[in-house]
């Protein structure tokens, strides 16, 4: 491990990366913790990937049309535990306090959407349970419960 291009990496995260957790905005369910940075240029970011030794750059994507005229932007992205862990664990001791205080929110917010979907999986389990009982005659139907 090369501490001196980890430190590179880090100050590079700490002033263009981006941490993010809390349920996943295209999936019915899911949570997510994600770490990203986005650029012009994929070289700085496959130079960060190979820092960290993990995630993926992708790209680019083009933004016809827009009126500002945007360049092609690629991403570094990490998007599973396992993976945001090892970037997390090999850019911690580089990282300033606002970085670091983003992390720790972002990891908060996905065990607590982690949480609630657990919930909300025993609960639709204990639903499907019930109606399966009441289907086939374990339990009485609704209508004659007393």
């Amino acid at each position: 491990m090369n501490l001196k291009e980890l430190a590179w990496a880090a100050g590079f995260y700490d002033g263009e990366g981006s941490t993010c957790g809390g349920v996943r905005p295209d999936r019915a369910r899911g949570t997510r913790l994600m770490m990203s940075i986005t650029q012009t240029d994929p070289r700085v970011l496959k130079r960060f990937q190979a820092a960290v030794g993990v995630g993926r750059v992708n790209g680019p994507y083009d933004f016809k049309g827009n009126r500002h005229r945007q360049a092609p932007q690629w991403a570094w992205q990490c998007q599973n535990w396992r993976d945001v862990q090892v970037a997390v664990a090999k850019l911690w001791r580089f990282l300033g306090p606002v970085k670091r205080e983003q992390i720790q929110r972002a990891v908060a917010a996905s065990r607590i959407a982690a949480r609630s979907e657990a919930r909300l999986a025993v609960s639709l389990y204990a639903e499907y349970n019930r109606g399966w009982d009441e289907c086939h005659g374990t339990v009485p139907p609704a209508e004659e419960k007393k």
